[in-house]
């Protein structure tokens, strides 16, 4: 059982690649036509590396406003659940190689403290 506010790694790699429709504020720019477009937009892991780094965005962008001239963000300090033994990464690789296993063990964490204004968030 989680609790509130805590997501589990799985949970950011499936966001991280799931189908993402681009359009009106966030359409892509095509350099041939040049105008925006609507489209789609997929990120896969075709090869994992050898070693797996993963890197959390920990702010929530905020679409209006502003406070003294700096954005009006907020820290995400959501709790991500990870496994220390055997994170495996295998239904979300395209080109699954026979006998091969996708599964990584944690080895370090770099943990950032402070706000969005000062210090690291």
């Amino acid at each position: 059982m989680r609790k509130k506010g805590e997501v589990s790694i799985y949970d950011c790699i499936e966001m991280f690649t799931k189908e993402e429709k681009l359009e009106k504020d966030n359409a892509w720019y095509c350099s041939k036509c040049q105008k925006h477009q609507e489209a789609t937009k997929k990120l896969e892991i075709y090869k994992p590396p050898n070693i797996l780094i993963i890197q959390f965005k920990r702010f929530k962008i905020r679409s209006t406003g502003s406070v003294m001239g700096f954005l009006s963000n907020k820290k995400n300090d959501c709790f991500v659940d990870y496994p220390i033994n055997s994170f495996d990464i295998s239904s979300h690789i395209t080109e699954i190689k026979k006998g091969e296993e996708y599964k990584y063990d944690l080895f370090a964490i770099s943990q950032h403290y402070g706000g969005l204004s000062s210090g690291h968030y």
